[in-house]
């Protein structure tokens, strides 16, 4: 008895189909590949043309080497490549593009139209048609390739129905054109829409090049560049100081041998290197680029190259930490030195300082959070001091325990950090603090201060845990419900004991009292995670502290407003937990350029 035969070999014209979605799969993807193309070619200058977001038409113009006419007959078939030669040559990648699949793929899925010419006098033609190839023979053409995409996926209508609209399309290719633009500064970049210019990137530095395709970052003077060097692997890291304060990672891009790519270890690396300027859940905005032997990593794993596996991933993230921190320990310099680790205005400083060193977030499992001693002092060396006396009719509620003869000057060595003097004038807008140190005025918010000083006390101490009378329950899904049950350890070092009973809830048995005012923000971000603990961690500290902190409009007595100075001057990271400066300086020489008055 024969059976029935349900398995089948797909002929070409499907199965070319089918595979042209995993490489393209809208419009961007197109760009991504034709980019790489032009790159490989070894282009100076390359122009995108984008018409109705890419869906009617894709055109990419570079001047690189160009094909002759037997490549060009052959380029569009499957596997197609000048690239590789043999599997061996997948373990030791150094182009862009090289499974000779793009071409392929967008003639599979749209109309294609290919002109190229070595000589830049005459050059060769070809038009891919729903399969049907015609040859346009000798032409007239410029060095290099032109590139023509029209009507994406009009051959695959279920696909081309996913495409989003113009609009949203435009914008995912233009992400695609800045990612390739800032890994090559040393070509020039066009983009036009809709015929009309919109992006000219000239060719220029890494820094500028960056700086020119994120205007609204910082200008490129306040770029830190940070470079370090180990066997098998060189990194340069771009940030633009920081000032710059981000809610969440989006603006921290990684490279890997000028490809972009996802690598949460590496992002990780950014942020643990530079966490002692961004507490709270704020981030930095940097570039990172990676050099690494092909030998060392294989990016064979993605249609998109954006997944990567690297042998030494572990080492080349303890290099972008350390090479961080050692690059900030190195910019502690006296006040009134000009330093571009915060932005400054143009007319006043800010006067802002830095500690010695960045400290990483604290890791479960190991010793607490504790501010390193600086060695200097915070504020540089000594100089004549200026006697700032308030008016003696202003007798507000704010000054009344203040006011004497005169202003009291108060000597103080609070701790090893900090040797120096102040003055203290007095409390405004019942908000701020006013202080004189040395030939400046500090303007400290007392909020922010004391959100600080408690943020960093809630790290560095064991929290002293209570028993709830009701418990919590927490609500979520199940893919939550195992994150968190993964984590049930951490949770606990911080305090938060969580359990689960016969039924398998998930609920919170006891907390520390700090966080008995914040039961809806531990249970949202429990329940709205995506499993990073160490985030998780200190924006509950950082809310606690905001609850337990002085308020805008309290008025604070004398002995609470030393006792609060002492402490802002005895900090080595002046910034609240979600990343504002503690206080203002404004030096005498500002002062008198404000009041235009010569000293």
């Amino acid at each position: 008895m024969s059976e029935e035969r349900r398995i089948h070999v797909l002929d070409k014209v499907t199965a070319s189909k089918i595979a042209a979605g995993e490489v393209i799969d809208r419009t961007s993807s197109v760009v991504r590949e034709l980019l790489d193309n032009a790159i490989d070619a070894g282009a100076t200058e390359i122009s995108v043309y984008l018409t109705g977001g890419g869906i009617k038409e894709i055109r990419v113009i570079d001047n690189g080497s160009g094909m002759s006419k037997a490549d060009l007959d052959i380029c569009f078939l499957p596997h197609s490549t000048s690239k590789l030669n043999t599997a061996d040559d997948l373990f030791n990648i150094m182009t862009m593009g090289f499974r000779g699949e793009a071409l392929a793929s967008i003639a599979a899925s749209a109309k294609l139209e290919i002109i190229t010419s070595q000589t830049g006098e005459i050059g060769y033609g070809i038009e891919i048609d729903g399969g049907q190839v015609k040859d346009l023979g000798a032409v007239k053409a410029n060095k290099g390739t032109v590139v023509s995409v029209k009507e994406l996926f009009c051959y695959l209508p279920a696909r081309r129905k996913f495409l989003k609209s113009p609009a949203a399309e435009t914008s995912s290719c233009r992400t695609v054109f800045y990612e390739k633009a800032l890994a090559f500064p040393n070509i020039t970049f066009k983009l036009f829409l809709e015929g009309k210019l919109s992006t000219f990137l000239p060719a220029a530095s890494l820094k500028k090049r960056i700086a020119d395709a994120y205007p609204s970052l910082a200008p490129e003077k306040l770029y830190h560049q940070v470079e370090a060097k180990c066997e098998g692997y060189s990194v340069t890291i771009l940030f633009p100081g920081v000032g710059v304060v981000r809610r969440d990672r989006r603006d921290i891009k990684i490279y890997v041998n000028s490809r972009p790519i996802q690598e949460f270890a590496l992002v990780q690396a950014v942020c643990y290197g530079l966490s002692a300027y961004f507490p709270g859940g704020t981030y930095p905005a940097a570039f990172l680029f990676i050099q690494i032997d092909p030998s060392l990593v294989d990016f064979n794993i993605h249609p998109a190259k954006r997944e990567v596996k690297i042998n030494n991933l572990p080492m080349i993230h303890r290099t972008v930490v350390e090479a961080l921190k050692q690059h900030m320990g190195e910019l502690q310099k006296p006040a009134g030195s000009t330093d571009a680790l915060y932005p400054k205005d143009e007319d006043i400083s800010t006067g802002i300082q830095k500690p010695a060193e960045a400290v990483p977030p604290y890791q479960p499992g190991t010793p607490s959070y504790q501010p390193k001693p600086v060695e200097k002092t915070l504020f540089g060396p000594e100089k004549t001091s200026i006697t700032f006396s308030p008016a003696p009719t202003h007798q507000s509620r704010s000054f009344s325990n203040l006011l004497k003869d005169k202003p009291e000057v108060v000597n103080f060595q609070p701790s090893p950090e900090y040797k120096g003097d102040f003055r203290y004038l007095g409390q405004i807008f019942d908000s701020f603090l006013l202080c004189e140190r040395e030939d400046s005025l500090y303007i400290i918010d007392q909020h922010a201060s004391q959100e600080r000083f408690y943020f960093d006390l809630f790290l560095s101490s064991k929290p002293e845990v209570h028993q709830l009378l009701i418990p919590y329950n927490i609500e979520c899904e199940s893919q939550v419900a195992e994150l968190i049950e993964k984590q049930l350890p951490q949770y606990a070092e911080i305090g938060i004991i969580i359990k689960k009973d016969e039924t398998g809830q998930l609920y919170i048995d006891a907390m520390p009292s700090s966080f008995f005012e914040l039961k809806n923000d531990v249970l949202n971000l429990l329940v709205t995670q995506t499993g990073d603990f160490e985030n998780i961690k200190t924006e509950l500290y950082a809310r606690a502290a905001c609850k337990k902190a002085f308020k805008a409009g309290d008025a604070i007595d004398y002995d609470k407003a030393i006792d609060l100075i002492k402490k802002v001057f005895a900090m080595p990271m002046p910034r609240c937990p979600h990343g504002r400066p503690l206080y203002y300086q404004l030096t005498k020489d500002k002062l008198y350029q404000l009041l235009e008055r010569t000293v």
